[in-house]
């Protein structure tokens, strides 16, 4: 009997809580003059890299101790150009900009959530993006239960082929269409809103905290394996 090719493609998903919680905001201002808007972006900047070092003592290390709701936190130098004309080539009436931008990770996801409440009530701070993510040993341990689901998935439909047509079949090619495992979830936007400038320091009960609700992140696992069919000498 001819040997016969048999091809599939087995495919998993595993769903995990996040661990992490990736927060990117900025501190930006424009105005007529360049001095004192980098004045302004770097005394808001330097207001909120003392408040983080409260929540993450260790602000570079990623094994922060456990009770700091910060794993971590960094930010750029700050960027300062000019753009003399608006959009319609008139001259801009303030044509100066600065910017400092801000990463940080949360263990904390209700810490998160208020602390993106206080920061969305600077008028110069914006939130770029809020990310859910897993710790790294955590995400190699799932992608390695996804590939080996993904190929216990594709031996299943081999064997199913198999069975209908009276044959046996042993794997003789897998190739691994994972891609890295598992992706950030991302919010859907980030929140924006504001009001009245206050302190980072201060407490006030009219700082609302965001309802933030993590997604559940899925680790996927997919394989493409060619089967041969084999005598049953």
């Amino acid at each position: 009997m001819p040997c016969l090719k048999v091809t599939v493609t087995g495919e998993s998903a595993v769903f995990h809580y996040p661990e992490r919680g990736a927060l990117a905001f900025s501190v930006r201002a424009n105005g007529p003059r360049k001095e004192e808007i980098a004045k302004e972006v770097t005394s808001i900047s330097n207001e909120v890299q003392q408040f983080f070092k409260l929540l993450c003592p260790q602000t570079k290390e990623e094994n922060a101790a456990a009770e700091h709701p910060v794993t971590t936190f960094s930010s750029t130098n700050i960027k300062t150009w000019s753009q003399p004309n608006d959009s319609d080539g008139n001259p801009a009436a303030n044509p100066h900009h600065a910017s400092i931008s801000f990463k940080s990770a949360f263990r904390d996801f209700s810490k998160m959530s208020e602390v993106i409440g206080k920061l969305l009530n600077y008028p110069n701070i914006e939130v770029d993006s809020i990310n859910w993510r897993l710790t790294d040993e955590t995400g190699s341990e799932l992608a390695s239960q996804a590939r080996k689901m993904a190929l216990r998935d594709a031996i299943k439909k081999a064997e199913d082929y198999a069975e209908v047509l009276q044959r046996k079949v042993t794997a003789v090619e897998v190739t691994d269409y994972s891609q890295g495992g598992y992706r950030n979830v991302a919010m859907a936007s980030a929140p924006k809103y504001k009001k009245a400038r206050r302190s980072f320091a201060s407490d006030d009960d009219e700082v609302d905290a965001l309802d933030l609700t993590p997604q559940e992140i899925e680790v996927t696992g997919s394989v493409n394996v060619i089967f041969e069919t084999v005598s049953d000498t």
